[in-house]
Order: C-alpha cells, then structure tokens, then sequence
C-alpha cells in the first residue's frame, strides 16, 4: 500500500508524462504544418534593356546593354540561360542567340550588367529578350 506521499509523487509523474506527450504530439504538427509552407523565389527582374548600333563596312554591329536583378533576399539564381531573338520590320526572326556565360549567376539582393555584341547584315526591328532555365538556391 502506498502512503499519500507516494500517491501523490506517482500523480505528479503521470500528469507530467502526459504533459510531456501533449507537448511533443503538438510540436510534431507544428513542424509537419511548417515543412509543407513552400516559399517560392521572385523572378528576376529587368531593369535596363539598350541597343546601340554601329555600321561598319555594310554590316550593322548591335551592342545590347542588360541590367538583370535578383529581388530575392534569399535566393540566388544559378545558371541562367538568356535568349535573344532578333527580328526584322516584317517580324521574321533574323537570328536568335544564346548567352550563359555572362551574368549566369545573381547573388540575392544583387543586380548584374551584361552587353551582347551582335553582327547583322540587314537592320532589325526588334528584340525579343528571355530569360530562361533559372536554378534557385
């Protein structure tokens, strides 16, 4: 037979199991509802976008000037891909081109400047300027 002493002493060590048992089964939800919030990063943003000509010996040299920023405080862009297609008055495509190596990663909070040199023999009209398979991290 127990004494009152012990009986408490044994109430007190249930009430704290359980206690215990509550606190871990709500901490458990807390965190499997917290994982399943996704945060997902801004998209870049372009900022400056200017096309200069130049001819030379019958050939039009275009040097496009980009200003690309990362928004994200805490996402940084890795191996971006732009695309440039380039377009006469008529609207058909006279080249397109791609660039990876410049600017192919943009720290978070952090802008990037790039100019692409272009050499066309016909003038264009317009320029069609992507931004593609961006990896976060």
């Amino acid at each position: 037979m127990l004494s009152s002493f012990h009986r408490n002493l044994k109430r007190i060590n249930i009430l704290f199991f359980f206690l215990l048992l509550i606190f871990l089964i709500l901490n458990s939800i807390f965190h499997f509802i917290k994982r399943r919030e996704v945060i997902s990063p801004k998209p870049l943003e372009i900022k400056d976008f200017n096309a200069k000509a130049k001819v030379e010996n019958g050939k039009i040299t275009y040097t496009l000037f980009i200003k690309v920023q990362n928004p994200n405080e805490n996402f940084q862009a890795q191996k971006i891909n732009y695309l440039f297609e380039i377009q006469d008055a008529q609207g058909k495509e006279i080249t397109k081109l791609k660039e990876d190596t410049q600017c192919s990663t943009i720290l978070p909070q952090n802008e990037c400047n790039f100019e692409k040199p272009v050499t066309l023999a016909s003038p264009a009209k317009s320029v069609i300027f992507k931004i593609e398979n961006i990896q976060w991290r």
